[in-house]
């Protein structure tokens, strides 16, 4: 048996933090909050950071997966770089996310 094989068994409601983010509750005021919340996000620079979105099981799963595919990922050898691994547009505002380099 794969030790692995609760990971694809888990519901979406058990990956996510549902009391924080309550997304399948259609008409909670939360829900809306935090979708505007996102929506005004990224509208100011195209990027939206959502924190602890996931429950500590779906998280553990999210690392298993990874370290499991870890062979198939993209690895690049720059070290300064946006968060799209490009050069930045010097033509967007020093705010801009595409402009923030991270190493």
């Amino acid at each position: 048996m794969d030790p692995c094989s609760w990971i694809q068994e888990l519901e979406c409601a058990e990956i996510i933090n549902r009391a924080a983010y309550p997304v399948d509750e259609q008409d909670s005021p939360k829900r809306q909050s935090i979708v505007d919340q996102v929506r005004a996000e990224l509208a100011v620079d195209g990027c939206a950071v959502i924190r602890n979105f996931f429950s500590e099981q779906g998280l553990a799963a999210l690392l298993i997966e990874t370290q499991e595919r870890q062979a198939q990922t993209y690895y690049s050898k720059k070290k300064m770089c946006n968060v799209y691994l490009s050069d930045g547009d010097d033509t967007l505002t020093p705010a801009h996310i595409e402009t923030d380099k991270i190493q």
